[in-house]
């Protein structure tokens, strides 16, 4: 009975724990009353009453047990009193009506040795902690699971449904661009040329769009995989300059690359994927940049045999990132500080897809930001 009394004091202790998020430190004064107590009941007298229904204990060994018992319940009253508006009221309902029950009963064997009800009183308690607590709190993870089920199998009908859908969008857009970069070399008026450039860097942007959601597709469904080759880093940088340089425009922004002189000229590793990570980076640089300088820089971290430890950083004089929304930035469909970013084009799921990526290549990507600084 002590042992139980130990427990549901440490139980109903953690419940209020859960709802005020304080640490109690429950265990310290609630375990030396059980030790102490189990000491004294080992060593002091016991007087048993023998009857034709059974035997029957009581004495100082039997005292002990019912002051011990006490405490627990003094230091559960305190903590209701304490943290009684903190409390949930189902919590409330539930450990008030069953510690005055078992209060009742205690008295009452006290006042009379040979009733039986004070291990009836604790299997009420326990059967309405687990009636009223417990057994609602496991059907409702069970519930939980349940609807978690249906919410997997449902995104992975929706990332299926993606995945063909833009695969079969794809296609003619790709068609329509490679036909609109045919008639760009034939021979046309000034205001032709404009239009056609217009459809296609429109239909680059969009088969851009939907091969972020074939990425994010593939990513959801566990389907994303990594080519590794060798290839040449410089060359991979060459690209990436030229590209971003289109980007910029005529915009007031310089684009400095720097470039550790450790840096091996051949790599392995998916050089599409890095490529496309850093230029997820730098494109977000150029977008939230009107002037200033965006900085791309390599550095050669470790090198230890044949494999190579690098970090890639790109920074920027743009508007920067609030503390609070730089979590959110790896969210898919997701894009931060919608008032400032009026009018800012993008999908939100380029930080998601790098992410992903890195981490597959066992790496990480991190941010930092002071808003309004870049």
């Amino acid at each position: 009975m002590l042992l139980v009394f130990y427990f549901g004091y440490q139980y109903i202790a953690l419940l209020v724990e859960d709802d005020t998020e304080e640490n109690l430190n429950i265990s310290i004064i609630s375990t030396v009353v059980m030790v102490v107590s189990l000491l004294a009941i080992a060593f002091v007298p016991i007087i048993y009453i023998e009857t034709t229904q059974g035997n029957y204990s009581y004495g100082p060994a039997a005292y002990t047990l019912y002051v011990a018992v006490a405490i627990y319940l003094l230091q559960i009253f305190i903590l209701l009193c304490k943290y009684w508006k903190r409390i949930h009221i189902k919590k409330k309902t539930v450990i008030g009506i069953t510690m005055m029950a078992e209060l009742f009963v205690l008295i009452y064997q006290a006042i009379n040795p040979l009733a039986l009800i004070s291990g009836m009183g604790v299997m009420l308690v326990n059967l309405s902690f687990y009636l009223l607590m417990e057994n609602p709190d496991i059907i409702l993870l069970r519930q939980i699971e349940k609807e978690k089920r249906k919410a997997d199998e449902a995104n992975m009908a929706k990332s299926s449904f993606l995945s063909h859908m833009s695969h079969e969008i794809r296609t003619p857009m790709n068609a329509i661009v490679g036909m609109t970069e045919i008639l760009l070399r034939t021979d046309m008026t000034q205001e032709q040329k404009e239009y056609l450039m217009n459809i296609k860097s429109s239909g680059t942007a969009l088969v851009s769009i939907i091969n972020d959601i074939l990425d994010i597709s593939k990513i959801e469904a566990g389907k994303m995989e990594l080519t590794e080759d060798v290839y040449e880093f410089p060359t991979l940088l060459s690209d990436i300059r030229m590209i971003i340089q289109n980007r910029i425009g005529e915009k007031n922004i310089e684009l400095v690359f720097e470039v550790d002189i450790n840096l091996p000229q051949h790599l392995y590793g998916d050089d599409v994927r890095i490529r496309q990570i850093i230029i997820n980076l730098l494109n977000n640089a150029v977008k939230f940049t009107e002037e200033g300088r965006i900085t791309l820089k390599i550095e050669v971290k470790s090198q230890v045999n044949d494999e190579i430890c690098l970090k890639v950083s790109v920074a920027d004089t743009g508007q920067g990132i609030k503390k609070e929304d730089i979590q959110r930035l790896f969210n898919a469909f997701e894009q931060v500080d919608k008032k400032a970013n009026k009018g800012k084009e993008g999908t939100g799921l380029g930080l998601a897809i790098s992410s992903e990526l890195i981490r597959m290549m066992g790496g990480k990507l991190e941010v930092q930001s002071e808003y309004g600084k870049g």
